[in-house]
């Protein structure tokens, strides 16, 4: 091997790890975009079953005689923050 040779291989080295690179790192970005979108759509079905679910309890009352509202709304701020913290950013 010569010693002018060096550049042109470390250039094709170079070139080979980043278009070998590429089509892993697009593939990784189109799953997980896929993954992410299929979350946020479950997501979105459990919030709505959620809201459902508390306003059927909504219309009962809770042992003691009180009302369900501020458990309500603390349930829906418990499950949004954890939507929040598990979705991807």
């Amino acid at each position: 091997m010569k010693n002018a040779d060096w550049p042109s291989r470390l250039f094709d080295a170079a070139l080979a790890a980043f278009f070998g690179a590429l089509p892993g790192l697009l593939c990784f970005w189109l799953y997980g975009l896929r993954m992410s979108h299929a979350l946020l759509l479950r997501a979105a079905d459990s919030v709505g079953m959620l809201i459902s679910a508390l306003q059927d309890i909504e219309r009962l009352r809770l042992p003691g005689g009180r009302s369900g509202l501020g458990w309500t709304l603390l349930a829906l701020a418990v499950w949004t923050g954890a939507l929040w913290l598990a979705a991807p950013s």
